[in-house]
């Protein structure tokens, strides 16, 4: 908080002559922020609250909402209400803690909120408090529910069918959820979800009654409370064991063969590279080998399922599938892998073979390695950029954006703000080496407060600094072309590749990332578009990579201290 004293001694060390004469009037001291800055959002409004500085020429507070990715712009002179900020509308100006915008845009966001203080001299605060939600699906659901739902139970599959409302009607994707029992599912948190995504019918593991919910969910997320509903019922098979504690391995025998194996297992290795799988070969004489194939969420229909990926053929009673080949089971995107061996005579594999599931959590995931991690750099509040400076091409300061001077009077860009920052830092890079998860680069932004973050997460690597992920200077107009097309850079046997950038850009998900949040990838396959650098042909959400458009999957995004809560 700035002292009235300390203006006071700048004025009379001035009128003693120990420096330049100032006018006695004259206040050109920056009023601190607005602080302890929270936000409740709902569709189409957000309930704002804040704490106004406590310094006694405190005059006002402005409110500038803006669009997940913009750079908030210091208020000049008395906004009013309406006005445009930079790319952000002002939403409140006066002297209240407390804030209600029930103007958010419909569409799914997400918005952030900029506030400044002002003090009765007119100067503004040198920084912005931020409240950043995270999400804003400010729309409302779709308007129709799912319809015609069905289950058949297939020996130890149910096979469920239903039928997708119009997108018309804000429908964008469907989310079943299973519960044991009788009793359907009233929400989306009664049980757990075994699918999400657009198709009309999904595979679930049978291990006896067992209830389902379907719901109708819009692009933002929002689903309709009302699911349709079916319970499916039929003999209880055996679902086996726990293995390790780590994943469940559920076992089925089916023994309906007598080429099938038994006692099929699968578990994470000791140290996270590997699926361990293992079985009872059956005693037949007639008994040539194995053929063990994985399936995504669906039980394998045979062992020449076009769907499948076969992971061991051969003899003898066990086997690995490498994790990296493998996405996590996250909230978004339920998955569990089904594995299936089974007993082959010759080139001839019978049915139905064993099985057992597995899903791997996003931390085992990140163990077994194969994924970049693009972070926002972490909390930087600190002085501002001076872009009137110009580019790496028309600049008449070289390098002006590579300060990590943390005096705004002579610094020429903004720079990490501790202690947030340096708390930041050390719970991003403690969970990392804690947990084993490796990275085989690190890549970085020009800018000190991107390349500080990425040196404090001390991941290992040496810092490489990367002008495709530096805001401005250089590609501004294609950054989020060339950060896709990094992100889709295939990371050394596992390990991962981590990367330190800005938001400040019109870019899918990277756009909307709060300070030290990560936006986690998979590397995917080239497309058979091609393109010429950084992306003239390919979408906004990809990138040009040896001359093909490439489309990294999303997998989730984590925010600052939220990695310790992962299962």
């Amino acid at each position: 908080m700035r002292s009235p004293w300390l203006k006071r001694l700048v004025v009379l060390l001035a009128v003693a002559g120990c420096g330049t004469p100032v006018n006695p009037g004259m206040d050109v001291q920056a009023p601190d922020a607005p602080t302890r800055q929270t936000a409740t959002t709902g569709p189409g409004r957000a309930t704002l609250k804040w704490r106004n500085t406590a310094e006694a020429d405190f005059s006002l507070t402005a409110v500038v909402r803006y669009a997940g990715g913009d750079m908030p712009v210091k208020p000049t002179g008395t906004p009013v209400k309406g006005d445009s900020l930079g790319s952000g509308i002002v939403v409140y100006v006066g002297a209240d803690e407390f804030f209600v915008d029930d103007q958010v845009p419909s569409g799914c966001g997400p918005y952030f909120w900029a506030l400044w203080s002002r003090d009765t001299s007119g100067n503004w605060s040198g920084g912005a408090a931020t409240i950043e939600p995270g999400r804003g699906a400010t729309s409302t659901p779709p308007s129709a529910p799912v319809t015609q739902l069905q289950a058949q139970v297939l020996g130890t599959t149910v096979a469920l069918s239903w039928t997708n409302p119009a997108a018309a009607t804000g429908f964008y994707q469907s989310v079943v959820v299973r519960r044991s029992g009788t009793t359907a599912p009233a929400k989306i948190t009664d049980g757990t979800s075994v699918y999400v995504g657009s198709s009309q019918a999904a595979n679930d593991a049978f291990v006896g009654t067992q209830s389902y919910g379907v719901f109708a969910c819009n692009a933002c997320g929002l689903c309709m409370a009302t699911p349709a509903t079916v319970t499916a019922t039929s003999a209880t098979i055996d679902a086996g064991i726990t293995d390790s504690g780590i994943v469940d391995a559920g076992v089925v025998d089916a023994g309906s063969s007598s080429l099938d194996p038994s006692g099929f297992s699968a578990s994470l290795s000791v140290d996270g590279q590997h699926v361990n799988l293992a079985w009872t070969n059956s005693t037949s004489t007639e008994l040539t080998g194995v053929k063990i194939v994985r399936v995504l969420n669906a039980h394998a229909v045979g062992p020449m399922d076009t769907a499948a990926a076969t992971v061991f053929t051969g003899t003898g009673s066990v086997a690995t599938d490498a994790v990296d080949q493998l996405l996590p089971d996250v909230s978004s995107q339920p998955r569990t892998y089904f594995y299936t061996v089974y007993g082959c005579a010759g080139a001839t594999c019978e049915t139905p073979g064993a099985t057992a599931s597995l899903a791997v959590t996003l931390k085992q995931a990140l163990r077994g390695g194969g994924y970049t991690l693009f972070w926002r750099h972490c909390s930087a509040s600190t002085c501002g950029d001076s872009t009137n400076l110009g580019t790496a091409t028309s600049t008449t300061s070289p390098n002006w954006w590579k300060t990590c001077s943390t005096d705004c009077s002579v610094s020429t860009a903004r720079q990490l703000t501790d202690p947030a920052a340096a708390n930041e830092i050390a719970a991003i890079g403690g969970y990392f080496r804690n947990n084993g998860i490796s990275m085989s680069r690190v890549l970085s932004s020009e800018y000190c407060r991107a390349k500080s973050s990425a040196t404090g997460f001390a991941f290992g690597p040496a810092v490489e600094e990367r002008p495709e992920l530096t805001y401005f200077v250089h590609d501004e107009t294609n950054r989020c072309f060339l950060s896709n097309a990094l992100m889709n850079l295939t990371p050394a046997p596992g390990a991962n590749i981590g990367m330190v950038s800005h938001a400040g850009f019109v870019c899918p998900t990277l756009d909307s990332l709060a300070w030290g949040e990560a936006a986690i990838y998979k590397p995917q396959p080239p497309s058979t578009r091609t393109c010429v650098q950084p992306g003239n042909t390919c979408m906004a959400n990809e990138g040009c990579q040896n001359g093909f458009c490439v489309k990294p999957l999303f997998i989730g995004r984590v925010a600052a201290f939220d990695w310790t809560a992962l299962p």
